[in-house]
This record gives C-alpha cells, structure tokens and sequence, in this order.
C-alpha cells in the first residue's frame, strides 16, 4: 500500500473548502477527499462531502458516533472499535458481500452499512490503518446507489483500483486524467474563485450596510431637525394668533398705555416713529451688602469729599449695610426702538431741567455717565425683538436700581456725587426726604438719642 501520504495540491485544498462540510483524515491523507470529488462531480450537481473517524473505547456506545441524516451530503464514517462488529448500526444495511470480500483479501474482520436514504455509510473495524482505509475507499462504488444508476467509466474504475497499489505513482497517474479533463477544469476553477467571490461580495455586503446606516443615521437626524423645526412652527402659529387677537381687540391695544400711565416709576414718556423715550425713577437697591461690609471694615472708600472719614462712613453704613434704614432716590433718562434696535441712557442729562420733582432723583452712574446696562442689554433687546415692551421697561427699571460697588469706575464717582448731592434723595423709613447733609444730622440725632 501506498509509503507516503497523497497531498492536495492549492486547487484541490480550496475546493475541499467548498465542499467538505467535515472532514477528519486519516494521517493526514487526502484520498477519500479526492477520489468522492472526482467520481460525484459529474453526477451531483453540487457536491458536499463528509467524513467523521470516531475511536470507540469499551465502555462508548454507538450512539457516541452519529451519521449523517442530510442526504444532500455524501458520508463516510469511520468506526474503531473493540465491540462486536456485527452490533454496530443495526438500522443500517449491513453489506454482506462487502464484508465478504474484505476478510477473503485482508482476512479483516468488518462491519459496513448503508443508509441509502441518506447517502452515508458506516465502517467499522478493530484497527484502522492506512492500508485498510486504502482498499475500502476503492470501493466507494458499492456503497453509494448513484454509482449504481450512472456507472463508472473506466478511468474512474482504474483510479479505485490504483488505491489498491502499493506506491501512489498510479493512482496520481489516474487523478491527474480525471482533472485534466475540461469539464472538471472548470469546476477547479469554479471552486478556485468561489472564496474570492464571497471575499468581494463580503466587501461589497459591508460598503452597502455601511451606506444603508449611514442613510439611516441622517434620516434619524433629519427627523429630529424636522420635530424641532414643526415645534417651533407650532409655538410661532400660536404666538402669531395671539398678536392678531390683540391687534384685534382694542382693550388690548390700551395695555401699554395704562402701563405707562399707572407706573409711577415711568415719566416723561415721549413716542416718536418706533422710538420711546421715557424717566425711570426709582430706589437704589444695595445688592451687595456683604461685599459692602469688608470694604467698610477696611476702610477702603472713605475718601474726603468735603466730609470727614466718620461722617461718610456713618452715611453710607445706613445707606449699604445691613441694618441699613435710608433709601437712594435714583433716576436714569432711557430710549429704546420698538423693535429691538437699540437700547440707551442718555448720558449727562440734565434731569432738573425736565421737571422740578427729579432734581431730588440722583441720576444713576452706570447709565447717566457710561451708557451702561451691564448683562441686561441682549435681553431687553430681544423682548423688545418678541414685542414685549413692557417686560424691556421693567428690565430697564431693574438696571436703575443697581449700581455695582465692586466697580470703582461707577462706584467713586456714585459716592462723590452723593455727598456733594444739593437734592433731596435721601429718604428716612418714615419717609421722610432729605439732602445728603440733613440725612447726616438725622442719623447723628438718632444716634444721640
């Protein structure tokens, strides 16, 4: 029997790929592979192939080594056993003359069945070596019933019978004929490419899942973008009714206008095309009465304006502390454009000028000097933008109140002007107004008292 193995050459180990479903060799020894290959492929239009070596101790059973039930697949399986060979698979066909003919040239006891319905067979035997697994792959022609209806020619029989020989010159002799026929060329071919195939299309499958999320990922967000933009849709289709209910109704019309005129912190309102113009006047409101006491504690901002260092501290103790009991009349001249132009203080305005009641109104020093709203200013403009008049005029009365001590800029200039003030912007908590210097008197007769 054949000294050295029979290898398979790059076509036929690609081909196997295709067609093998399993395949458990014996030593390595591709025989079986090769020879099922070349005596199906002109009569099964697609072969698969398998072959399964099972060694069986004592203590196994049968019912360890399963065969094969697709009869789309050509099956071979190998069985080492020291069982009872004639117990082996009885549902199977047992071939008798099969194992008749083995024991008369091999004096080898066997055990071999068939299942035709499925296309597999089963051989057992007490050892398997390479030349029993020789002798009972040339007779692959007895076990499978296509090979019954569409008969072997003789160079497929002569390739059985060279497995029977003891060198494999003539069986590869024998192989080689079959393959260099043209129809099995192009089935190596066939087989040759398919794996290239199901790289390219495995490559394709990947681009086009990838464009196929891709697509989906921007219809995702074109929805998304589609919900927000019918949202705002929705919320300007109700905005817009609202307007043109209350261009519409002329109780409406008058809101702005009872505004102006009950607000007792708005004078002087002036209209002229899209701007208005009006006074706040107001009180100061000290927001930072914490930051206040470490400046006075320090005695950071008592400067001599005219007034002593004690005067002045004791002044704007009452004013900026907590126990703080006099309030700041504050004013500021503002002109604003209806639809969300421009914002502005009118700076050095001369507020004695427009009525006798605002020189006791200290101007305030953000706005009157610099034209200053701070961080308010965008967003009494986009009232203005959204037609909310109203809310940009009490965002402007808020920016009166306020004067930054943090802000020397402002800050100096507040105190400077304050104790230097000729009016009347003090007010007591009885409500009481007086001039900065009366206002010092009262706290000095308070306090005495």
């Amino acid at each position: 029997m054949f000294k050295d193995r029979i290898e398979l050459n790059p076509a036929f180990a690609q081909m196997k790929e295709e067609v093998s479903v399993h395949f458990s060799e014996l030593y390595n020894d591709a025989t079986l592979f090769m020879t099922m290959a070349c005596l199906l492929f002109p009569r099964v239009e697609r072969v698969k192939l398998e072959s399964n070596m099972y060694y069986l101790q004592k203590d196994s059973e049968i019912s360890d080594c399963p065969i094969n039930q697709d009869k789309n697949i050509y099956s071979i399986t190998w069985i080492e056993t020291d069982k009872s060979l004639d117990a082996l698979n009885p549902k199977g066909t047992k071939m008798v003359k099969v194992e008749e003919f083995v024991k008369k040239k091999l004096n080898k006891d066997i055990s071999v069945r068939i299942y035709p319905k499925f296309n597999s067979v089963v051989i057992a035997a007490r050892r398997l070596t390479i030349e029993f697994y020789h002798f009972m792959i040339s007779l692959i022609p007895s076990y499978f019933q296509i090979f019954r209806d569409q008969k072997l020619n003789g160079t497929e029989t002569e390739l059985c019978h060279a497995l029977t020989l003891t060198t494999p010159i003539e069986y590869k002799a024998k192989l080689a004929e079959i393959i260099n026929q043209e129809a099995f060329s192009r089935l190596m071919l066939r087989y040759q490419f398919v794996n290239f195939e199901k790289k390219l299309y495995a490559k394709r499958i990947k681009s086009a899942e990838k464009a196929v999320d891709d697509l989906k990922i921007a219809i995702d967000k074109i929805m998304q973008q589609y919900k927000e933009l019918f949202e705002k849709k929705q919320d300007a289709a109700v905005y817009l009714a609202g307007l043109q209910s209350m261009a519409n109704d002329t109780e409406e019309k008058t809101e702005l206008c009872d505004y102006l005129a009950n607000n007792k912190c708005i004078s002087n309102v002036q209209v002229e095309g899209t701007k208005i113009s009006f006074i706040v006047k107001t009180f100061l409101m000290p927001y930072h009465i914490a930051d206040w006491e470490n400046m006075s504690a320090a005695g950071m901002i008592f400067r001599n304006w005219g007034w002593n260092v004690a005067d002045s501290k004791l002044l704007l103790d009452a004013i900026f502390s907590d126990s703080r009991c006099l309030k700041v009349k504050m004013c500021a001249a503002i002109t604003m454009d209806y639809y969300g132009s421009e914002v502005n203080a009118r700076t050095r305005f001369n507020f004695s000028d427009t009525s006798t009641d605002l020189k006791h109104y200290m101007p305030n020093p953000h706005l009157n000097k610099h034209n200053c709203f701070g961080q308010n200013k965008p967003d009494i403009l986009s009232q203005l933008r959204d037609g909310d008049i109203i809310g940009a005029i009490e965002c402007c009365i808020n920016c009166v109140k306020h004067v930054n001590i943090n802000e020397s800029i402002t800050f100096r200039p507040f105190i400077s002007d304050l104790l230097a003030f000729r009016g009347k912007c003090i007010v007591t908590e009885d409500g009481t107004e007086m001039t900065p210097a009366s206002a010092l008197t009262y706290l000095k007769e308070k306090g005495n008292g």
